[in-house]
């Protein structure tokens, strides 16, 4: 009598389970159907309900036994899952990895309506309908610890150690600062050789004129960056400078001719 009552539960149970399942994922699996590309994940595997014990488990559509070696993601027509050691883990939340990606997965289930940043031994990833993109590179605009901001990511992940400068799908380009995108920042940025001129985090390529370097040297920009090939003479704050390849000559005292005339030069000064 015992065993049919636990038996009749254990039905309703996974009656129960197998309703919430579907009513969870139906919209999971169409969006997976219509914005996915990737494969069924462990085709030789399909996930199935165990009346003995009352658990889900991953079954090698072959020999119909759980696949109690395999951790990873298997799927049934509900959803994909994750798998550890051959059962269904309904408490796990993060970052999984099968044969076609990285997925996001809540509550055991991928959820493949998810967009946002989500992290793991490795680090911090962007993740679009459920999937560690992979081949995204640029800004995200999205909330991250505890505030918004734009994120520079590169191949899928968010590069919060980086410093650096990189373009805006607007063509712009943007200063960034540990991952983020520091709009307070005004000064210059050296990137593949060449030096920017930065205004408000924003590569300022109307700015033409003298600037500050980091490292405490002066040069001449031209739209927004160090015109090399410019000799001559160019202001900082009223103050005149003798400039040679876009940088003031701070090291250099003496006379200079420009456009015929001469001048006397102090440390880079234009004195007389």
């Amino acid at each position: 009598m015992t065993r049919n009552i636990t038996m009749n539960t254990r039905k309703v149970l996974a009656i129960l389970l197998s309703a919430a399942m579907l009513v969870s994922v139906a919209l999971v699996a169409f969006v997976h159907s219509t914005r996915s590309n990737a494969a069924t994940p462990s085709s030789q595997l399909y996930v199935g309900y165990n009346e003995e014990d009352g658990n889900w488990y991953a079954y090698n559509i072959t020999t119909g036994e759980i696949q109690g070696d395999y951790t990873g993601i298997a799927a049934n027509e509900n959803g994909w899952w994750r798998i550890e050691k051959g059962k269904v883990n309904f408490e796990f939340t993060g970052l999984a990895e099968n044969d076609n990606g990285w997925y996001y997965l809540e509550n055991g289930c991928v959820n493949f309506e998810y967009e946002g940043i989500v992290s793991n031994q490795n680090g911090y990833w962007y993740v679009r309908y459920g999937t560690v993109a992979f081949d995204y590179t640029g800004f995200l605009y999205v909330y991250f610890q505890g505030d918004y901001g734009y994120y520079y990511v590169k191949n899928g992940q968010v590069r919060l150690r980086d410093t650096g400068i990189a373009q805006y799908t607007d063509g712009s380009w943007w200063y960034y600062e540990n991952g983020k995108i520091n709009f307070n920042y005004n000064g210059t940025y050296t990137y593949n050789g060449v030096t920017y001129k930065i205004t408000d985090g924003h590569v300022d390529t109307n700015y033409t004129g003298m600037a500050t370097n980091p490292n405490g040297s002066i040069a001449r920009f031209d739209n927004g960056a160090v015109n090399k090939r410019y000799n001559g003479i160019a202001r900082l704050n009223g103050v005149s400078y003798y400039v040679r390849r876009g940088v003031a000559k701070t090291n250099y005292s003496g006379k200079i001719i420009v456009n015929g005339k001469t001048y006397t030069v102090q440390n880079g000064v234009i004195v007389g």
